[in-house]
């Protein structure tokens, strides 16, 4: 970076390792066409989790659950109030945010 005396200073360098080699977590059935879904959760470690269904930026559906550190296998349910249409679920716990696409079809 050059500041406005011209002097000359680096930001410092940060490596990320971002290879993951277990699914945080997977959707099934899906596509949805029953009332609930069920949730397979890998975590590192126990934390409080977000499920967030989201449509073009509204939360349609929200839920919190303890997660706990190994495999979690969670229900969710209210799908049977949704319009058929495509959705993105969100999971969101420890500074991680992963996104999956679902689709709701009658």
């Amino acid at each position: 970076m050059l500041d406005k005396d011209g002097h000359v200073s680096y930001s410092q360098i940060i490596i990320l390792n971002i290879s993951q080699t277990t699914e945080i977590f997977s959707i099934y059935p899906n596509p949805i066409i029953a009332d609930n879904i069920n949730l397979k959760i890998n975590s590192a470690s126990d934390a409080m989790g977000e499920i967030l269904i989201d449509f073009s930026g509204k939360i349609m559906l929200h839920k919190k659950q303890i997660i706990h550190k190994g495999t979690n296998a969670i229900q969710f349910n209210g799908f049977a109030t949704l319009a058929p249409g495509v959705y993105t679920l969100q999971f969101i716990s420890n500074n991680n945010i992963v996104n999956k696409k679902i689709s709701i079809i009658r």
